[in-house]
């Protein structure tokens, strides 16, 4: 009993957590905006991973999402998975979902395999860049930090730098009213050892004013898909069906354009 309500409260706290706004009210509507182009994504079969969280876009945490070679995804660094079952049969259950998430190692090397050049990151970035301009808001893509991981470009009082580093390279201002950072992370998990694999994906923004630099805010904008749809119950039925997960998690990514778009561009729904 103590053991359950226990379990309660701490799903009850987690989900009570507060993501970060944007605050709308402190930029007018953009005359022009410019995009940060992000690395190449680096995709993933993930197995008790919780990516929808404050501290995961624009930090470490996030890195290992991102293609890029100074990353935590290198090859020998696997993403360790929480050991949470008790008695033998939980630790039986343990081992083989740690040997499940060894296996899916190879997720990302078989989704380029089967789709070269496959790059979701830069396909968010040129959605957007298609978004704003429906908009009546033309956008550039700066591309100065295309081969590092994400994090936050310029200076952002009021949030903890201990948590969200600036970037080591100090950046110059750029010529549009906003400048947008994305933090696009798109990859399969499955909640628990014995759960499905679904798709998850998450958009982490930041925003600045592009020529003084001054910070706007941040915001994790999530896609949520309809359940059972393009789950899968093992790693071997997933690893199989590369050719229906990509764009599973293509069109969970894209989706989240459209929104982003609204907000940053302040536009009026109609």
């Amino acid at each position: 009993m103590y053991k359950l309500l226990s379990i309660f409260f701490t799903m009850l706290l987690t989900g009570c957590v507060t993501q970060p706004k944007l605050d709308t009210s402190k930029f007018e509507r953009p005359r022009s905006i410019a995009i940060v182009q992000p690395p190449p994504s680096h995709y993933a079969a993930l197995i008790s991973q919780e990516v929808f969280k404050p501290g995961m876009h624009f930090t470490s945490k996030g890195d290992y999402f991102f293609d890029v070679k100074s990353s935590s995804n290198q090859v020998g660094a696997v993403m360790a998975v929480p050991m949470s079952n008790a008695g033998l049969v939980g630790l039986l259950i343990d081992s083989h979902a740690a040997k499940t998430q060894n296996r899916a190692q190879e997720f990302h090397a078989n989704v380029l395999k089967q789709n070269p050049g496959v790059n979701l990151a830069g396909e968010l970035t040129e959605a957007l860049r298609a978004n704003f301009a429906t908009r009546g808001i033309p956008a550039s893509i700066v591309t100065d930090s295309s081969d590092a991981v994400p994090r936050l470009r310029w200076a952002a009082p009021g949030i903890n730098p201990l948590e969200y580093p600036v970037a080591a390279v100090d950046r110059p201002a750029v010529d549009a009213d906003l400048l947008l950072q994305i933090s696009p992370i798109a990859l399969y998990n499955s909640p628990g050892p014995l759960n499905n694999y679904r798709v998850e994906v998450t958009v982490g923004v930041a925003l600045y004013n592009g020529r003084t630099k001054q910070y706007l805010g941040m915001e994790t904008f999530r896609f949520n898909p309809k359940a059972w749809d393009n789950e899968f119950t093992t790693y071997s039925g997933l690893a199989d069906s590369i050719s229906t997960a990509v764009p599973a998690m293509r069109a969970g990514m894209l989706s989240l354009a459209p929104t982003i778009s609204d907000i940053v561009s302040k536009q009026v729904s109609k």
